[in-house]
C-alpha cells in the first residue's frame, strides 16, 4: 500500500471531528474545544446572553409587580396543664381498666385536647360557627366578594379562566365552608423550637384580617374542645356514680370516689372562661412588611437563569453555524 493510500481525506477528517468535546488532547489526535474557543463562543454571543438576561429580568418584574402581596402573622401557643392524678396503687388496675373500657380515664392518663384543638383550628365545623359569627368567608376573601351587590364576583375572564377553558376544568365555584377548612389546613404553619410552645404562621394579603383570623380560630378550637369534654365529663361522670352504689370492695369504692374527685376538679375547669385546650402565650402579630414576593431572591433567580439560557442558546447558534 503507498502512501497516497495511507493518507486520510481531509474532509472526511474534519467532518469526523466532534464539535463539543471540551477537554484536553489526550493525543489520540481528537479535536477538542479550547478554553480559548469556549470564550470566542460566549463573545460571538454576547448579545444573545443580554438579550435573555433583560427578558429574563423584565419577566420577574412583571411578576412582582402584579404578584399579591402577602403579610405573614404569627401566634404562639402552648398546651393547657390540667390536674394529674396520681398513679393509681396495686392492686387497682383491673378496675382502671374496665373504666378505660367503659370510656372513663384517669386524669392521670394522656389527654388529647391540645391535638384536638390543632384539629378544630381547621375544621369545618370551626369555619361555619365563624362564618355565623364574623361572616368569614366574605372576610378571608374579600377580593371575591361584592359588598354593594352582596354576592361572589365569578372570575371566569383573563389568564386563570382561559386555562380553565382550555383544558376543560370546572373553573372558579364560590368559597364554602369546606374549601376554606381546607386551605386553611394547608395555609396554616405550626413550628416549634423544641419545647412546648408552638407558633401557628399564616399568610394573607391583609395583615388585620389575619390577625382577626388566628384570634378566632384559637378562641373558637378552645370552646369545641370545652363543649365535646362536657358532654363527655357529664356522661363519665354519671357512669362513676352508678358504679359506686354497685362496688361493695373498699378499696374499689375509694378508687372510684378519688376518680370522681378528679373528674368534679375538670367540671370546674370547663365551668370557667379560662384557656382549656390551648393558651396563647403571644398575641397575633403581623411582620412588618410583605414576606412575599421576596424581590431580591427573584431577581438573582431571573439573572441566573437568564445568564444559563443565554449560553445555552449561544453554544446552540455556534453548533448551527460551523454546519
Amino acid at each position: 500500500m503507498n502512501d497516497a493510500a495511507k493518507q486520510t481525506d481531509p474532509s472526511k477528517a474534519e467532518a469526523a471531528r466532534p464539535v463539543w468535546v471540551i477537554g484536553t488532547a489526550d493525543g489520540s489526535g481528537e479535536a477538542v474545544l479550547s478554553l480559548r474557543e469556549i470564550l470566542a463562543i460566549l463573545y460571538r454571543g454576547k448579545w444573545i446572553v443580554a438579550v435573555t438576561v433583560v427578558l429574563a429580568l423584565a419577566a420577574s418584574v412583571l411578576f412582582l409587580a402584579f404578584e399579591r402581596q402577602l403579610y405573614t402573622v404569627t401566634m404562639a401557643v402552648i398546651p393547657v396543664s390540667h390536674l394529674d392524678g396520681e398513679p393509681a396503687p396495686e392492686g387497682e388496675a383491673g378496675i382502671l381498666g374496665l373504666l378505660g373500657a367503659a370510656g372513663v380515664r384517669p386524669s392521670a392518663l394522656t389527654r388529647p385536647e391540645y391535638e384536638l384543638y390543632k384539629y378544630h383550628l381547621t375544621s369545618i365545623e370551626t369555619v361555619r360557627r365563624l362564618q355565623e359569627k364574623h361572616g368569614l368567608l366574605q372576610r378571608y376573601y374579600a377580593n371575591s366578594w361584592d359588598p354593594a351587590a352582596k354576592t361572589w364576583k365569578p372570575r371566569s375572564g383573563g389568564i386563570a379562566g382561559a386555562i380553565d377553558r382550555l383544558f376543560g376544568l370546572p373553573g372558579w365555584q364560590p368559597p364554602t365552608h369546606q374549601s376554606l377548612a381546607q386551605a386553611l389546613a394547608s395555609e396554616l404553619v405550626f413550628e416549634t423550637d423544641g419545647s412546648s410552645i408552638e407558633t401557628v404562621a399564616i399568610e394573607h394579603d391583609d395583615p388585620e384580617t389575619a390577625r382577626e383570623l388566628l384570634s378566632w380560630l384559637h378562641a373558637e378550637a378552645n370552646r369545641l374542645v370545652r363543649e365535646r369534654d362536657d358532654v363527655r365529663l357529664n356522661e363519665q361522670l354519671a357512669y362513676l356514680q352508678s358504679r359506686v352504689g354497685a362496688v361493695q370492695i373498699v378499696e374499689q369504692k375509694l378508687l372510684l370516689n378519688r376518680l370522681m374527685l378528679g373528674h368534679m376538679q375538670r367540671r370546674m375547669l370547663i365551668d370557667n372562661d379560662l384557656p382549656y385546650a390551648a393558651q396563647m402565650v403571644q398575641a397575633p402579630t403581623a411582620s412588618a412588611g410583605p414576606t412575599w414576593p421576596r424581590p431580591t431572591e427573584f431577581l438573582a433567580l431571573a439573572l441566573f437563569a437568564g445568564v444559563l439560557f443565554g449560553i445555552v442558546l449561544a453554544f446552540g447558534y455556534e453548533g448551527i453555524r460551523r454546519r
